[in-house]
């Protein structure tokens, strides 16, 4: 369970907007017993009632999501919600999908996984039908050792785990499942694929910055809230176990948002 807070559309009737109004609660099942809870705020005179909001939402105060032009005060008791195992699914999809679209045979494709906190190693199996050598960079290399023996063990596939990044830097692909916290750089003939540009300094960076909300959703869509940050949270605390399956619809490249026959046409161009 996770809860939204949203802007209540500005009342057109100048009177009705001298009455202080209050904020509002609406429970949005999602089926199997699963929930999310919806309150619309009104800020009178820029101001938000939090207390009203920590009030309504009760055991719902740990994690809010909010529209844009909202933010939670330090001392409201509201914890925001940052959920990221929808985007490392995302990414490692689409990656997936590009690497498809490329064509570049298994026996020649190489991988650099990049995961500093070893948040992503759920997902490396996704690589394993398509690529000769995979080569994870990380801070936790420990973490891998199940994933390691995994691989081995079903595919025949050795994996290279290392605390070095230099190690890997001839691999035709990187993917990384989440924005690194420092500047990271590739070799240039590497196609990197990430959530988002930042911190990445390489000449062939693709991100899957785009979400396509399934009908099933679009109904409870939030006004103001981020799709990702929405699909994200349906996914991580709402038993939304389907869109783990999501793909990015596009992959920005430099300026352009490029489909996947696109993109790849791009990397081979260039390559």
């Amino acid at each position: 369970m996770f809860s939204v807070i949203e802007k209540k559309k500005r009342e057109k009737n100048f009177f009705k907007r001298l009455i202080p109004a209050h904020s509002s609660l609406e429970r949005v099942d999602l089926g199997n017993a699963e929930y999310f809870l919806r309150v619309s705020v009104s800020a009178s005179r820029g101001r938000v009632r939090w207390d009203e909001v920590r009030a309504l939402l009760g055991k719902g105060v740990g994690r809010v999501l909010c529209a844009d032009g909202l933010v939670l005060p330090e001392n409201s008791g509201l914890k925001p919600l940052n959920p990221r195992a929808f985007s490392r699914a995302l990414t490692v999809n689409s990656a997936v999908k590009f690497i498809e679209a490329t064509a570049v045979n298994s026996r020649e494709c190489s991988l650099t996984y990049y995961d500093p906190c070893a948040a992503g190693r759920d997902l490396l199996k996704k690589f394993y039908d398509l690529c000769s050598v995979i080569k994870v960079v990380t801070d936790r290399p420990n973490y891998y050792e199940a994933e390691v023996f995994r691989a081995m063990q079903d595919k025949g596939l050795a994996i290279m785990v290392s605390t070095d990044l230099s190690s890997a830097f001839d691999s035709v692909f990187a993917v990384c499942p989440e924005p690194p916290d420092k500047p990271v750089s590739f070799c240039a003939n590497t196609a990197v694929i990430a959530s988002c540009e930042k911190n990445l300094f390489t000449s062939k960076l693709f991100s899957a910055q785009t979400v396509r909300i399934p009908p099933s959703v679009r109904s409870i869509m939030p006004q103001g809230v981020s799709s990702k940050d929405f699909l994200g949270a349906l996914y991580e605390y709402a038993g939304c176990d389907y869109l783990g399956d999501s793909v990015s619809p596009t992959l920005k490249y430099r300026n352009l948002y490029l489909n996947y026959f696109e993109a790849a046409d791009k990397f081979t161009i260039d390559r």
